[in-house]
């Protein structure tokens, strides 16, 4: 009778044993945290310039706007490269993930305010970008490779890689590019299209709007 009891006993303890290794490797997960849309900034260390200046706008409909700055010793912009895309929130990793052309990013929020920017290589130096109070718009005139869909009454250009999709502002480059769809574009209504552009507000109501300031390339009948 005791052997029975022992044998119980230890059965037992191994049970739960098990039970309490198998709860403490399931995987946590960080649901997304409700103020992750904003805008951040921050620099890092650059070999052949001052510095590399980084601004994130981490848009509430899930889409990014990423601007690096070269600055000279001079402190001023010499160059400018910008990156779009889509962003996601991985509750595993407790990342925020930038999915774009080219490799993904990652960066980690340290608190309400920080990102802090994964490097590829564990020997790069760290850049921490910084929620900017006064989230400023942006506005930058960037190249923009989409489709334009013009109609008698309206024309509309959706980027390729975020498939944002903004009303054109009516100005002579939208003239231009109304031109260039009925010469070379007569019988499509969408045709794939390279500008030189800017957003714009246009209000509660209205949104955003998208500024063509000049009409780089149209190839008919094709889109994203």
């Amino acid at each position: 009778m005791l052997r029975v009891l022992v044998i119980t006993a230890l059965l037992s303890a191994l049970l739960a044993g098990c039970g309490r290794k198998q709860a403490n490797d399931e995987p946590t997960s960080t649901p997304q945290p409700p103020d992750l849309a904003g805008v951040y900034a921050g620099s890092f260390a650059c070999g052949n310039c001052k510095e590399i200046s980084q601004t994130l706008w981490v848009r509430g409909d899930g889409r990014f706007f990423l601007r690096q700055s070269y600055l000279g010793e001079d402190g001023k912009v010499e160059d400018a490269s910008y990156a779009f895309g889509l962003w996601s929130w991985d509750e595993n990793a407790a990342e925020l993930v930038l999915r774009g052309h080219g490799p993904e990013r990652r960066l980690k929020r340290l608190d309400g305010d920080r990102l802090e920017q994964l490097a590829a290589v564990a020997s790069a130096a760290k850049s921490v970008l910084t929620r900017e109070a006064n989230a400023p718009a942006f506005t930058d005139r960037v190249r923009l490779d989409g489709e334009s869909a013009m109609s008698e009454r309206s024309a509309t250009f959706k980027q390729c890689v975020t498939g944002l999709e903004l009303a054109i502002v009516n100005n002579d480059s939208l003239k231009e590019l109304r031109r260039l769809h009925k010469s070379l574009n007569p019988t499509h209504r969408v045709a794939l299209t390279a500008i030189d552009a800017h957003i714009v507000a246009a209000g509660a109501a209205a949104g955003e709007q998208l500024v063509i300031d000049k009409v780089i390339a149209i190839k008919p009948g094709s889109g994203c």
